[in-house]
């Protein structure tokens, strides 16, 4: 029992951990914004931290999503760590106040959209297809 108690557990924390990992590249926002230019595609990142509650749920039920996916293709997307060293500095450059945040930038590096708060799957499916590129 104890195994099986302990197994769950396991599982259950590898799942929290993927959530909304799958969407997101590995690069940093500056590594982002230099291919942004190059390949003609925005960027789209989501500022986070592991303690927030909305940014998890965005992670669960927003970035899984199907139609969010399809559209997220093309963008570069970044998911930044407000509690990480490099997330606090690029959180204070882009004025980033409170979670979740998503900013938005054109291929060129003009931010085109910044918003605080949760959004739904459908929300943030029209921000992405109003075309920020």
């Amino acid at each position: 029992m104890k195994i099986k108690r302990i197994l769950f557990f396991s599982l259950f924390t590898v799942l929290l951990m993927a959530e909304g990992k799958g969407v997101f590249s590995k690069y940093s926002l500056d590594e982002a914004m230099s291919l942004a230019e190059s390949q003609g595609k925005p960027v789209m990142v989501k500022f986070h931290a592991d303690w927030c509650h909305f940014c998890r749920k965005m992670d669960r039920e927003t970035f899984t999503d199907s139609n969010v996916k399809n559209v997220l293709n093309d963008f570069i997307t970044v998911k930044v760590d407000v509690e990480s060293k490099e997330g606090m500095v690029y959180a204070r450059q882009f004025g980033v106040t409170a979670l979740p945040t998503i900013v938005m930038f054109d291929k060129s590096g003009k931010k085109t959209y910044h918003q605080t708060g949760f959004h739904s799957a459908e929300q943030l499916e029209k921000v992405l297809n109003k075309g920020h590129g």
